[in-house]
């Protein structure tokens, strides 16, 4: 299974977001991360849990009652991170925000608690900090 892992980790390593962090320590969290696809309009709902995109478009838009059109808040693509309160303020996880896939998408969901001690890991490695 070790192998399988670290095969999956490599590819990870590929992509946007998960390029920040070294193949082991990516291993240690596969267990904690569901891989899900989502067809086109779909509404993705990260009340609880972060979404990490791995392939497609996501935009969110945001609806209230006083509104008849949802004003378009941000397009999400691979790398990107829908449900970390941190990084967007809560808006994503915003009751009148609405994250709808505009092509089929396939992401990574983990609960916040894990996506945080993984983000925490990016900064012991200064090799590959984000600048």
């Amino acid at each position: 299974m070790m192998k399988h892992a670290t095969t999956i980790a490599e590819e990870l390593t590929t992509r946007s977001f998960f390029k920040r962090f070294k193949t082991v320590d990516i291993v240690k969290f596969l267990p904690m991360m569901k891989v899900k696809q989502h067809e086109i309009e779909s509404v993705l709902f990260p009340d609880f849990d972060v979404c990490i995109i791995l392939d497609g478009l996501v935009e969110s838009k945001f609806h209230n009652s006083g509104e008849r059109i949802p004003k378009p808040l941000a397009k999400y693509t691979q790398g990107d991170i829908l449900g970390y309160l941190d990084g967007d303020n809560g808006s994503t996880a915003h009751v009148e925000t609405w994250s709808i896939c505009m092509s089929r998408v396939e992401a990574i969901w983990m609960s916040r608690e894990n996506f945080h001690a993984l983000w925490q890991l990016q900064n012991k490695d200064t090799k590959k900090m984000l600048v």
